[in-house]
């Protein structure tokens, strides 16, 4: 299982000059296949001007 979150590596400077926001979303998945998404997910922090990109496994 991958482990999250990963250290934020970007650097913030440019954000004095940019208009950010945050969006909060939840994903069902199929029975079984919640660890292979969050592998796949995991993998989109580093897209460019992605800030903070937390992927994570519910409890239940």
């Amino acid at each position: 299982m991958a482990r999250y979150p990963r250290p934020l590596t970007h650097d913030l400077t440019a954000l004095e000059e940019t208009e950010v926001y945050g969006l909060i979303g939840k994903i069902r998945t199929a029975e079984g296949a919640a660890e292979r998404l969050a592998d796949i997910l995991g993998g989109l922090g580093s897209m460019p001007g992605c800030i903070s990109y937390v992927p994570a496994l519910d409890a239940e």
